[in-house]
């Protein structure tokens, strides 16, 4: 029996499949290196990480997963460290060094209040990191994982303030090249980090880290998760059924899948009285003209400058007739971006932005959006 989780990341017996993934990413963490976890959203980077740091427990090594998802300041996030190390248990000696280091470095400065450690850091930022990276020299194999990366750096480089996002990475970036071979570290981010240290210069300070891709699911992990999920609500879905539900998801992500389902077992009876295109139609409907893509729009805003003509691009690509002339798409946005813009490099990183971001994917067919729920939710929202 399994859980539909939608939002929180999967654990233990509801994480389904990644089994090829979960192997090589561990082989690269055993070899000590650094993985730059960059994907798409709803991928499921969250709860892989969490299977890698249960699989780190289980090896007998120490796990510390970071979530900076919220942080406002450097000060919240030796906050958050604390927090997290005052969480395990007692017998681990490691973590209790770590924790007492990290202690022993706030005594030192006596200021333990979140804001005040983020004045400090801002009056002196390289003592201050210097001495708290002595809490990271740890004696046994360890597994750090930092998530959500790219919002903490977007926090701190508010105001056009990329010099502290700027030294927090270089401060990571040294810890990697002075740490012991005990300690890896797995960060897990929107693949919008590359746009990100690229468009601010700051490509340096990650490219020591190895990036590593975690992309749909395989069509049998997909159907796997299906059954469990049928088995534990009852659906009652027939092998032709799911493969016909797959078909119409196309990007197999566990997050249309789970959200398909939430729909389905929100009103089963209803939903089994009908033939099942009509079921799976109905189902599609209503995600698309509900609230739960609105995250892919929001999104968007991180573009900065390059928003409105992103939009513009996915506007066109949304249109069921539209072609792929590359003259006509660059025609699309040229209203849109700077005037002393080359229009062929910026629709050139425009495309690139879209396509790792997973709106859009270019193959033997053409240009066009990758998950057709995608599709189908931005002509709902935005053309129809």
């Amino acid at each position: 029996m399994i859980r539909n989780l939608i939002g929180p990341p999967v654990t233990g017996m509801d994480f389904i499949g990644r089994e090829k993934e979960l192997a090589d990413a561990w082989k690269a963490i055993e070899d000590t290196n650094s993985l730059l976890l960059a994907s798409p959203r709803r991928v499921g980077k969250s709860s892989f990480a969490m299977k890698l740091a249960n699989k780190a427990e289980e090896k007998g090594w120490n796990a510390l997963y970071l979530d900076l998802q919220g942080l406002k300041d450097e000060g919240e996030f030796i906050s958050l460290i604390i927090r997290k190390l005052n969480k395990i248990k007692e017998k681990n000696s490691l973590l209790e060094l770590a924790k007492n280091r990290i202690q022993d470095f706030l005594n030192s400065i006596k200021k333990v209040n979140a804001f005040k450690i983020t004045l400090e850091l801002q009056q002196n930022p390289e003592d201050f990191y210097e001495k708290l990276s002595k809490a990271f020299e740890l004696p046994q194999r360890t597994l750090i994982i930092i998530d959500e990366l790219v919002l903490f750096l977007e926090e701190l480089s508010r105001n056009g303030d990329i010099a502290r996002a700027e030294t927090f990475l270089n401060w990571l970036r040294n810890i990697r090249q002075k740490q012991s071979e005990n300690v890896s570290w797995v960060f897990c981010s929107s693949i919008s980090i590359h746009g990100f240290v690229s468009q601010n210069k700051l490509t340096y300070t990650i490219n020591d880290i190895a990036p590593f891709n975690l992309g749909e699911m395989t069509k049998e992990e997909a159907t796997l998760l299906f059954e469990k999920l049928d088995e534990s609500y009852g659906t009652e879905l027939s092998k032709e059924n799911i493969d016909y539900i797959l078909g119409r998801i196309g990007w197999k992500l566990p997050y249309f899948i789970q959200l398909f389902f939430n729909k389905l077992t929100g009103d089963k009876e209803k939903y089994q009285q009908m033939n099942l295109k009509d079921c799976v139609n109905k189902i599609f409907l209503e995600i698309i003209q509900e609230h739960e893509l609105d995250t892919w729009s929001e999104r968007l805003t991180a573009y900065g400058e390059d928003e409105t003509a992103s939009r513009k691009l996915l506007n066109y690509l949304c249109l069921p007739d539209h072609k792929n002339e590359r003259s006509l798409l660059e025609e699309i946005i040229k209203d849109f971006v700077p005037e002393n813009a080359d229009i062929n490099e910026k629709y050139s990183n425009i495309k690139r932005m879209l396509e790792t971001d997973g709106y859009i994917v270019q193959d033997d067919t053409g240009i066009h959006f990758r998950s057709p729920i995608i599709q189908e939710y931005w002509f709902n929202r935005y053309i129809q």
